[in-house]
C-alpha cells in the first residue's frame, strides 16, 4: 500500500510507508508524555525496534509498562536529549511544548540534523515561533498531531496531520509509520498545527451544534432515540454523529469521547490566535467557544465533551 501525499504546492505525491523500505534502526528515539495517546505511540516505536528513551513521568503504570519493553527513563531534559535523532512530543498544550524546548532548553541539547515530531495539539502561533528557533539552531520540525482515539494509539493505527519538508519527512517517516496507520502531508512545518485547529473546531462546532438540537427535542417532547433514526442514513449522518449518539442512547463510560471541555476551551483558544493572526472571522468558532466556556465556568472543565448532554441536557449526575 502506498499512502497519498499532499504536497505543499497542492500536487499529490507517493511516499512508501515504513513496511515497504528499509527502517533506520539505528536512530535513537527520546518520547516526552506518556499518557493517554503517547503511551501507545511509545510502545509501538519499542516494538518496532527502536531504541527508546523517556521523561520521567508521574503517571507510572505507564512508565513501568515501557521500562518492561526496553525503554529508558530518564530523569531530565539534559540527559532524554543526549545522543538522540528525534525527540518526539506528545503533551497537553503549547505552554507545556514551550517549557521543554525553550524554558528546559531541549534545542540546546539536542545534537545538530536532529528532528523534533511534535504530535501536540498546539497554538500554530507557538509552533511558528518554535520552528524559527528550531531552525536557527539546525534542527528540523516535523508537526503530526493525531487523529482518532487511545485504542489507535495503542493499536498503532492513528491519523496524522503532517507539516514537514518532503526530505526531512522522507527522512523521519518510519517514526511516524510505527504508530500512525495513515498519514496526510499538508505542508511545510506548522501546516499541520493548523489543519488540526481547523479539524478540532469543526468537531466542536458539531458537537454544539448536536447540543443545541437534543435541547429543543427535549423540551418539543421528541425523544432522542427519534432523533437519531431521523438523521441516521440521511445526508446529515456521520461518523461524528453516529460516536456522539452512541453515548447519548447508552452513555457507559467506554461510549465516552474521552476529550475534555477544558481541551475543547483550550483549541478554540488557539483557533482565536490563528484567526486574530490572520485577520479572519471566526462567527461559529467563537460561538462554540461560548458553549464550552460556559461548560468550564460551571465547573465541567474536566468531564468529556460527550458527558455534558446528561450533565447539563438530561440532567443527569
Amino acid at each position: 500500500m502506498v499512502e497519498h501525499v499532499i504536497g505543499n504546492d497542492g500536487v499529490g505525491g507517493s511516499i512508501p510507508p515504513c513496511g515497504t523500505r528499509k527502517r533506520v534502526l539505528f536512530m535513537k528515539i527520546g518520547f516526552v508524555g506518556i499518557g493517554y495517546m503517547g503511551h501507545g505511540m511509545a510502545k509501538n516505536i519499542l516494538e518496532k525496534g527502536y531504541s527508546l528513551k523517556f521523561k520521567a513521568n508521574i503517571k507510572r503504570k505507564a512508565a513501568n509498562d515501557l521500562i518492561s519493553r526496553g525503554a529508558i527513563e530518564e530523569k531530565n531534559i539534559q540527559d532524554l536529549c543526549r545522543d538522540i535523532d528525534v525527540l518526539q512530543l506528545c503533551l497537553s498544550s503549547s505552554d507545556q511544548v514551550e517549557d521543554i524546548l525553550i524554558n528546559k532548553k531541549a534545542i540546546n541539547f539536542l545534537k545538530k540534523d536532529s528532528v523534533v515530531i511534535d504530535s501536540t495539539t498546539a497554538n500554530p502561533v507557538s509552533s511558528e515561533k518554535i520552528i524559527e528557533i528550531c531552525t536557527q539552531n539546525n534542527i528540523h520540525f516535523i508537526d503530526a498531531p493525531l487523529g482518532k482515539t487511545p485504542k489507535e494509539s495503542w493499536d498503532g493505527n492513528l491519523d496524522a496531520i503532517v507539516g514537514a519538508k518532503k526530505d526531512i519527512l522522507e527522512k523521519f517517516r518510519p517514526i511516524i509509520d510505527c504508530w500512525a496507520g495513515r498519514l496526510v502531508h499538508v505542508g511545510d512545518p506548522g501546516s499541520g498545527h493548523k489543519l488540526k485547529i481547523l479539524n478540532n473546531m469543526l468537531s466542536l462546532s458539531y458537537y454544539s451544534i448536536y447540543y443545541e438540537a437534543l435541547t429543543l427535542c427535549k423540551q418539543s417532547k421528541i425523544s432522542d432515540e427519534t432523533f437519531h433514526s431521523v438523521i441516521s442514513g440521511s445526508r446529515m449522518d456521520n461518523e461524528l454523529f453516529q460516536s456522539f449518539m452512541k453515548y447519548v442512547l447508552d452513555p457507559k463510560e467506554e461510549n465516552q469521547h474521552k476529550f475534555s471541555v477544558n481541551n475543547a476551551n483550550k483549541d478554540l483558544g488557539y483557533l482565536m490566535s490563528l484567526a486574530m493572526q490572520n485577520n479572519a472571522p471566526t462567527l461559529m468558532g467563537s460561538a462554540a467557544k461560548q458553549v464550552f466556556e460556559k461548560a468550564k465556568f460551571n465547573g465541567l472543565g474536566d468531564k468529556n465533551v460527550s458527558e455534558l448532554y446528561h450533565l447539563v441536557i438530561n440532567k443527569k449526575t
